[in-house]
């Protein structure tokens, strides 16, 4: 279903569309697809950036509420890992369903416990 949903032709429009630049498949095969599955309390993504500029992310199942953990922090135009201190990070909550377009060489991301 994953491999199914990354070629169809409307995704890569859509991600065209929303960044307003040319955008095209990863051609290597082992970093088309990335599947986190964090699903113990204390699970993290650690900080990192990405190696492509965009990352779409899909969210099958989410913590209800955001006090339960599982949010994205991300530190915009901030490369500087690990993330010096103090650094600013912005949070989102996501539930099951959503998605996010996250432009991900330049921004300093984890997943929170």
């Amino acid at each position: 279903m994953i491999a199914d949903l990354y070629r169809q032709p409307d995704l890569l429009r859509l991600v065209c569309a929303l960044t307003g630049e040319p955008v095209t498949q990863v051609n290597e095969v082992t970093e088309r697809h990335v599947l986190n599955i964090l699903h113990r309390p204390g699970d993290t993504h650690g900080e990192h950036l990405d190696d492509y500029p965009y990352a779409v992310v899909l969210f099958l199942q989410a913590p209800q509420d955001p006090s339960d953990g599982g949010l994205l922090e991300y530190a915009p135009h901030t490369t500087a890992l690990p993330l010096p201190g103090g650094t600013r990070l912005e949070r989102r909550h996501q539930r099951a369903g959503d998605a996010y377009l996250l432009r991900a060489d330049p921004t300093a991301h984890r997943v929170s416990p």
